[in-house]
């Protein structure tokens, strides 16, 4: 027996197929349920302990997940994967309301679909052009001239895609949470540090940016950026005729007195007498 919900309820929309009474731990991918939802400044979702593995896709709006520790904010084009047994919550933007598709669904092959194919720990994929492929999940989801194993057939090869394309996507395969911060961080090097505009642009909360960068390089992000500017202060005192004046201004220190002092703190040396020192 198949069983559809509407709902409509102000802003407020959300249509759902559940599958629930065909699911067996025979089938290696099991469908319990997908879904469309459009929602309001209402919208909230908790699990202390979930029982469920999803998928959702965000085709409009922002929000935040907390999730294991992480808050995150997923946004357009952005895949977020709801594990069993994560404790998390979930909410949209009051000024930005999500459009979402989502689908529930479970499975030995399922599990090993996730575990081998996408990082652990890591629950949002973003910049994921995969609208039309969770569409057509909800489109086959939602006929009735399908049977469920012929279903079952057909989601799990665009499950199967949309696994993969999380998997190649350029931030998780290549690089991993830190490195990404670290590289922003090198950016920022001749300019000013601002936690606030990292956390923006990595989409990541700023407490979990400090902890998984302390984690991997031993040391916090202002920390690492305070140790590059002087690493770069050295290398124009060595290789350029700039001015002390002038290489603290293009650092963005306060002042040059400032930037003295920072610089001596490091190396033992101020910038006069290591430049001084490596004349040849």
């Amino acid at each position: 027996m198949l069983t559809y919900l509407s709902f409509l309820w102000g802003l407020f929309m959300e249509n759902t197929k559940i599958f629930n009474s065909f699911v067996t731990r025979e089938n290696p991918i099991d469908i319990s349920i997908v879904g469309e939802t459009f929602c309001d400044e209402n919208y909230y979702i908790e699990r202390e302990c979930s029982d469920l593995m999803a998928l959702e896709y965000i085709v409009s709006g922002s929000g935040t997940l907390e999730i294991n520790g992480q808050t995150l904010c997923p946004k357009a084009n952005s895949v977020v994967l709801l594990t069993e047994g994560s404790r998390h919550r979930y909410f949209s933007d009051k000024n930005d309301l999500w459009h979402k598709y989502w689908i529930i669904f479970n499975g030995n092959v399922a599990h090993c679909l996730i575990d081998e194919f996408l990082p652990k720990d890591t629950y949002l994929f973003e910049n994921l052009n995969l609208e039309k492929e969770f569409a057509q999940i909800y489109s086959i989801a939602m006929k009735n001239d399908y049977d469920y194993q012929q279903l079952l057939v057909e989601v799990s090869k665009i499950l199967f895609n949309i696994i993969l394309a999380m998997h190649n996507s350029d931030a998780h395969l290549r690089k991993s949470r830190a490195e990404l911060i670290r590289d922003s961080l090198d950016e920022m090097v001749e300019g000013e540090y601002s936690l606030d505009q990292l956390a923006e642009k990595m989409n990541y909360s700023k407490n979990y940016i400090i902890s998984i960068f302390k984690k991997k390089y031993g040391k916090t992000p202002y920390k690492y950026y305070m140790d590059a500017k002087i690493e770069t202060a050295k290398l124009y005192l060595l290789h350029s005729d700039d001015t002390i004046t002038e290489i603290s201004n293009r650092l963005c220190y306060i002042d040059p007195q400032y930037f003295a002092t920072c610089f001596k703190k490091t190396t033992g040396l101020s910038p006069r007498q290591f430049r001084n020192s490596n004349i040849r």
